[in-house]
């Protein structure tokens, strides 16, 4: 038989034996933060990678609220008044006429007060093959020929690529206003408004309208996909040394990979709206020119009119 054992009576304040009080360590201290691991350290690190090639991507047509005189104005009257401009600098492409057009579009930057946040930044890259051109239409030659340490050196070449620099920074700047002033919405009823006149000799308006607008809202999906094709291409390939002939195939076939990437997404883009009854018709936002895009339209006509007596 089996005899049940008790346990012997405790006094106040005795323990069983056997066991030990609870103590706390002493480096547990309440709101004391843990040092962070390798793992935190790294993903940290990994983070702050991420953000500085965010800022140093270019990014495009990044629209930016204000209650700026720009902002107010009818997309249509901006996308003439770039037009003007691209027409103007084509014909009289003097340094006179873009003196005047640097001009009117610095006082438009210091209307619309953008930050300095929004503007893109240019990679290193593309600095890098500016350079290049600069270095090759040096060497290119012709007049004026200038004497430096003792050699005769033609500047023509140069001063023709620096007007081109010129030139296509102006309208470059002038198309980036655009974008930071302009809803995308309001991009298609604008151009169909324009193209009206069109319609009578049977162009589809609003069908290209239509087309123009969402090829413009799909590109940041475009450049977005085209991102992370790149980034798991990197991920997925091996760290070794590469020449010339393996990097030029690697952008090509990453190149052909983006271009299939969006044609599938236009094909699936192109059924959707064929599902829901198709889009052949511009919805027009009721908005027409006012006061200021007739005030901001005679700046433009007085500017180009400037331009062709200077150019």
């Amino acid at each position: 038989m089996i005899r049940r054992m008790r346990a012997p009576a405790l006094e106040a304040g005795e323990r069983p034996p056997g066991l030990q009080p609870f103590e706390e360590p002493a480096d547990a201290e309440v709101g004391a933060e843990t040092p962070p691991t390798a793992a935190d350290r790294l993903a940290a690190r990994f983070d702050a990678w991420s953000s500085q090639r965010e800022r140093r991507e270019v990014h495009f047509l990044r629209y930016v609220p204000s209650s700026s005189p720009v902002h107010r104005l009818w997309a249509g009257t901006k996308f003439v008044a770039v037009g003007a401009l691209s027409i103007a600098l084509f014909i009289w492409p003097s340094w006179r006429a873009l003196a005047i057009v640097a001009g009117l579009l610095v006082v438009v930057l210091a209307v619309i007060r953008v930050p300095f946040s929004a503007v893109p930044r240019i990679p290193g890259w593309i600095a890098g093959v500016v350079l290049v051109g600069a270095l090759i239409a040096l060497i290119s030659g012709g007049k004026p020929v200038e004497h430096v340490a003792g050699l005769r050196v033609g500047v023509g070449g140069l001063e023709q690529w620096a007007r081109f620099a010129v030139l296509a920074t102006e309208l470059l700047t002038a198309t980036t206003i655009v974008a930071w002033t302009t809803p995308l919405a309001e991009l298609a009823p604008a151009l169909a408004r324009l193209a009206s006149p069109l319609r009578r000799v049977r162009v589809p308006v609003d069908e290209l309208a239509v087309a123009l607008s969402l090829a413009i809202r799909c590109l940041p999906l475009v450049v977005e996909e085209l991102r992370t094709m790149r980034d798991a291409r990197r991920s997925r390939r091996v760290d070794t040394g590469r020449n010339a002939s393996e990097m030029a195939r690697d952008a090509v076939e990453l190149a052909v990979a983006a271009l299939l990437n969006a044609l599938r997404r236009a094909s699936e883009l192109a059924a959707a709206i064929e599902a829901r009854g198709g889009a052949t018709v511009v919805r027009h936002d009721g908005r027409r020119p006012e006061r200021g895009d007739f005030v901001a339209l005679a700046v433009m006509a007085v500017a180009v009119a400037a331009m062709g007596v200077v150019g």
